[in-house]
């Protein structure tokens, strides 16, 4: 950044003819070697990459939290990552959960320090898991589900406030919700809506719809119409308008069940939420493959799909996919700049106009 403000100043002060794009294209070579070199010293499950929406990757090589199956989301311009499983930490049974923020303008990683819960009445914080969910609601972070490494699948909905960083532990009445992993949620008006992932009281796959109101805390199952998506895990959910689009995940040939006999969807699903019907969408395009533990996120009405991983194939992918709902076309993107390496169970946060993708795996990645 620094190169390219002095080159940019340079251009200005003496007037040269070269066009600023030569410039542009400049600084993004020498961000391609400086990505070869650094490459090599594994680096990069740390890293955080973004994508601008001019389509061009960028990168840092600033140390974050390296973490997989982590949450996060934005507030006020900062990125908020809770939790996740990193092999280089040894985690106590209950240890609670920890929140590194991201300040986009600063370009820094910072363990956000928590206040101290011995003498606070009421005030919870959950313990340290992976495979949750994570969303905001006037100004308040939900936390849903997950592992934890002793202790198996979590109870409870953890409410995170932004402005003093308490934690609480809401108590919900209605529905009776089984924990869970590796299951999206959404937030659509008041509604938390949590969909699928794998529920250890069962040991199935899931492809039931709940809804929490997060202004009673009342969990409802709603009346589902229409053919839903096969049971699966480690899927994604977007809303875009008033449809959740699921794209992906891990199923299995004997789903429900789990006989370890991998299925990797390839169909594309969307609720209307505003009738609680699914519908299949026939599309048209080059269709991504099936995969698991990739990304997902909404820019200008279009879903937008990175990397993940096929079990069946022990392929791991760091390619852009775009479907447009009006066309109802798939479109594999080939954005400028370096791409990350590819990888899965990254996070990904949108912050106007840009993507921020952060830790992940890959066989060769710790």
């Amino acid at each position: 950044l620094i190169m390219f403000l002095f080159l940019k100043g340079l251009f200005a002060k003496h007037r040269w003819s070269c066009s600023f794009s030569v410039l542009y294209h400049f600084v993004v070579c020498v961000c391609c070697f400086l990505h070869l070199m650094f490459q090599i010293s594994d680096l990069f499950s740390c890293a955080l990459i973004v994508v601008t929406f001019v389509m061009h990757w960028t990168f840092s090589i600033e140390n974050g939290p390296r973490r997989v199956n982590h949450a996060a989301v934005a507030y006020n311009n900062y990125i908020f990552s809770f939790g996740g499983h990193s092999a280089e930490e040894v985690q106590v049974v209950y240890e609670k959960i920890d929140i590194h923020v991201f300040c986009p303008t600063a370009f820094k990683w910072k363990e956000m320090p928590m206040p101290d819960y011995s003498n606070i009445y009421n005030h919870w914080a959950p313990c340290h898991r992976y495979g949750h969910t994570a969303v905001t609601y006037k100004d308040k972070c939900y936390i849903f589900g997950g592992r934890n490494i002793k202790v198996g699948a979590c109870l409870g909905v953890f409410q995170f406030d932004f402005k003093t960083r308490v934690w609480h532990k809401k108590a919900t009445l209605g529905y009776k919700v089984y924990p869970r992993d590796a299951h999206t949620c959404c937030v659509y008006g008041s509604m938390m809506i949590i969909f699928g992932g794998f529920v250890e009281y069962t040991q199935q796959f899931s492809n039931d719809v709940f809804i929490l109101d997060l202004d009673t805390f009342i969990w409802r199952k709603p009346n589902v119409t229409g053919t839903p998506p096969i049971w699966r895990d480690f899927h994604t959910a977007t809303v875009i308008g008033d449809r959740m689009y699921v794209f992906g995940g891990r199923s299995d040939e004997a789903a429900p069940y789990h006989s370890n006999v991998e299925r990797y969807p390839t169909d594309l699903f969307y609720l209307d939420l505003s009738t609680f019907t699914w519908h299949e969408v026939q599309t048209t395009g080059e269709r991504p493959t099936g995969r698991r533990s990739h990304s997902a996120w909404e820019h200008s009405g279009c879903l937008y799909i990175f990397g993940g991983y096929n079990g069946l194939t022990n392929h791991h992918s760091n390619s852009v996919y775009r479907f447009n709902p009006n066309s109802s076309k798939w479109e594999k993107l080939k954005p400028g700049g370096c791409p990350p390496t590819p990888r899965r169970r990254q996070c990904c946060v949108k912050i106007g106009s840009k993507v921020y993708i952060f830790g992940g795996t890959r066989f060769d990645l710790r």
